[in-house]
């Protein structure tokens, strides 16, 4: 009895540290396996669809030959089957000779929204600045921590809707996970170029116009801050001159749609969290582009002279009725003149002997001073109405005052308003300036709130007839300034 509880307790403590071996190395296998994975190069070709299986215990590396061209680029399809119980993504990165690319498999944004398809387009066109067709090879790495096994797809086509001409319109859609850019090279006789973008959907997209250079940042935020961009949900327009890109003389025109339309609403939505499981969710937009090689230049030449012409010609027609018109001193009667220069110097007379008179401080001088130009203004208003003759005043015998009198108390009027206009003018043209320099530091049109369809751009500007809009203010402002001086 005691013979087979030994012998039992003997094979119990064999299986038991065979056990926790076993279980030891299986543990330390795994932990190399995932420190050191396996390193698997699959070729793939233009065309096709490569597919696999993977987990953390191996990288896939896939080596593609492909033949450049200088209007054509290369898209880049990856696919994978989610589910809801994985615990780390796959991780894409696509190695070219002039930048790395990344992104993770399933594509996630703030608000939960999750896609298992990401498409990008490649930039290969400047990898070797080189415009001739030759062989070239873009590699690709599958990744993953998860240590279950994860099905994916990778495909990569040539597109051939790749460059934007001029006066050609171009329609295409983009989601979330497949951000769309094009390529437009200035001809040598265009100098400026009007962008004209629409869509008949109310989705939220943002459009850029980036320099040419390889990355293209055309996913999540950091593609929303380069360039000149603006959102849209139906318009949005550019105007883009070659002078803009002097190391090359074309960009790119860079087309994403946003996870919400919160930054295309007047009030900010709330972020609906997408429950797990949900991918996918369909957001398709729909564009249409055109580029217009129509210059306006000499177009906005002849609206400026033409309304300048107009508001001369309104300068012109008021001095010729000033001219012709005799002043109210030249209306009066020679026995009405006399009996207002009489009255005039004997007020100018009293007056000049009553301040010499007075003897008493300051404040009290200004009370009798006041009080004084009182008396004289009564004192003329019956004059005027004795002297009128008619039995009644008008406005036009009330303002029969002495010509160096009137001028004295005019000086407080353009004081009065050139103190107004700097107060009011100075603050408008230091905004205006401060919007232009924010937008050409920083591309971020949608600070200015003005139509970008009907915006021309002149010298600085990039709405130089917003700005020139407000020339009839001024200027008839100024006229009826000489007018009240005139009278």
């Amino acid at each position: 009895m005691m013979f087979l509880l030994s012998v039992r307790l003997y094979f119990f403590i064999i299986f038991n540290l065979f056990f926790f071996v076993k279980c030891n190395q299986l543990s330390v296998d795994s932990f190399d396996s995932i420190i050191n994975p396996d390193i698997i190069i699959k070729n793939c070709t233009i065309g096709e669809l490569c597919s696999g299986t993977i987990n953390s215990t191996s990288i896939h590396y896939y080596s593609v030959q492909y033949s450049f061209n200088p209007i054509t680029a290369i898209r880049l399809t990856t696919n994978m089957k989610y589910n809801v119980t994985q615990n780390a993504p796959i991780l894409v990165v696509v190695r070219q000779i002039r930048g790395v690319v990344s992104w993770t498999l399933p594509y996630a944004f703030s608000n939960g929204m999750i896609y298992s398809s990401v498409t990008r387009i490649l930039c290969i066109h400047n990898e070797v600045n080189r415009t001739r067709p030759h062989t070239s090879t873009v590699f690709i790495e599958i990744s993953t921590s998860n240590v279950d096994l994860i099905d994916y797809s990778i495909q990569l086509d040539n597109t051939t809707e790749y460059l934007l001409e001029t006066d050609v319109k171009q329609s295409f859609t983009i989601s979330p996970a497949t951000p769309v850019y094009y390529k437009f090279v200035f001809p040598s006789h265009i100098n400026n170029i009007f962008i004209e973008v629409q869509s008949q959907d109310d989705l939220c997209a943002v459009v850029s116009v980036q320099s040419f250079d390889c990355p293209v940042y055309d996913v999540g935020e950091i593609g929303f801050r380069q360039g000149h961009y603006q959102t849209m949900s139906k318009s949005a327009s550019f105007n883009v001159y070659s002078s803009e890109f002097t190391k090359r003389n074309e960009f790119l025109l860079v087309f994403l749609v946003k996870p919400t339309d919160a930054d295309c609403l007047d009030y900010k939505e709330t972020a609906i969290i997408q429950p797990a499981g949900v991918v996918d969710v369909e957001r398709r937009k729909n564009i249409t582009v055109i580029l217009s090689s129509l210059s306006y230049s000499k177009y906005l030449y002849v609206t400026i002279f033409l309304t300048v012409g107009i508001y001369s010609l309104i300068y012109v027609f008021a001095f010729l009725i000033m001219c012709r018109q005799p002043d109210t001193y030249d209306r009066l009667a020679p026995d009405q003149l006399s009996l207002l220069e009489a009255r005039t110097e004997r007020e100018l007379a009293e007056h000049q002997n009553n301040r010499q008179s007075l003897e008493t401080s300051e404040g009290e001088e200004n009370v009798i001073a006041s009080r004084m130009n009182d008396y004289e203004r009564e004192e003329s208003a019956v004059e005027v109405i004795e002297t009128s003759g008619t039995g009644f005043v008008t406005v036009n015998d009330l303002c029969t005052k002495d010509y160096e009198y009137l001028k004295q108390k005019f000086r407080i009027y353009p004081q009065t308003m050139i103190t107004i206009a700097i107060f009011y003018s100075l603050p408008v043209i230091q905004l205006v300036l401060q919007y232009q320099i924010n937008i050409d530091s920083i591309g971020n049109e949608d600070i200015c709130y003005f139509n970008f369809l009907c915006a021309r751009q002149f010298a600085m500007l990039a709405a130089f007839n917003n700005v020139f809009s407000n020339i009839g203010y001024c200027a008839l402002g100024l006229l009826f300034f000489i007018i009240v001086y005139r009278r």
